[in-house]
């Protein structure tokens, strides 16, 4: 798992959406499409553990920072 967390991006201020589907909005950084420090919302989220610091959508992992809730 570290190998795939390597690379993945960062999304701070991230936050748990709900549209068709669950996703997460948040501020990205070294994402290879996106331009840092702009706010997006990912594809439909699979896996969520803030604990660990990482989610999953169905496009990519993600490191995350701290939530946009406080706490995480």
């Amino acid at each position: 798992m570290p190998s795939v967390l390597a690379d993945a991006p960062t999304l701070s201020g991230y936050k748990l959406v709900l549209g068709w589907s669950h996703a997460l909005s948040g501020v990205v950084h070294g994402h290879p499409r996106l331009q840092d420090g702009h706010e997006v919302v990912t594809s439909q989220l699979f896996y969520l553990d803030p604990q660990l610091g990482l989610a999953r959508t169905m496009n990519r992992w993600y490191r995350l920072g701290r939530s946009g809730r406080g706490g995480h």
